[in-house]
């Protein structure tokens, strides 16, 4: 074990419930956020491709680019590529409720955790691990977005483009 991973997941031992293994949790947040990202760029290329392939047409067994033809616009291409983020997030709001549930269970330690010296012990425990997936989530968001905005533009050809994608790259990315 590398001596990051290491660290990471003695920093995340200190701030999780009582019980919650620090190594299992950080492989969890590794392995959500990469089925995540992985979705995310494979969906996206899948969507590419085939906004792509609309704009050829086979002549003489070549791939000839159809006159006049216009790219899907970039939110249209992107519309699925965030949803494995969409759901790891989703996730991590039931995992931060179950740390918060599990606290009430059995000798009932939330009342115990409320009479801590530190009055944010008890969320700090409960809600770190997921609040720190969700700004993964939320940083990973936009590094994709900006990465296959940077494919669409560079890998389109220009005769194709619709002006004006820049802001549909924002709508894109608000969800409008």
């Amino acid at each position: 074990m590398s001596r990051w991973t290491q660290g990471c997941e003695t920093w995340l031992a200190r701030r999780l419930p009582p019980g919650i293994p620090a190594g299992r949790e950080w492989s969890k947040l590794l392995l959500g956020t990469a089925l995540s990202a992985g979705w995310a760029i494979l969906a996206y290329l899948c969507a590419y491709a085939m906004a792509l392939d609309r704009l050829y047409t086979v002549m003489g067994g070549e791939r000839v680019l159809i006159s006049g033809a216009r790219m899907a616009d970039f939110g249209q291409v992107f519309r699925f590529a965030p949803a494995g983020y969409g759901v790891f997030a989703g996730w991590l709001v039931f995992r931060g409720g179950w740390f918060v549930a599990g606290h009430r269970q059995g000798s009932m330690s939330v009342y115990l955790m409320r009479r801590l010296p530190d009055r944010w012990e008890y969320a700090r425990r409960c809600w770190t691990a997921p609040l720190l997936g969700l700004g993964t989530c939320l940083v990973l968001t936009v590094v994709t977005a900006a990465l296959c905005y940077l494919i669409y533009t560079t890998c389109t050809p220009a005769s194709c483009l619709v002006p004006g994608q820049w802001t549909r790259f924002w709508s894109a990315l608000i969800g409008r």
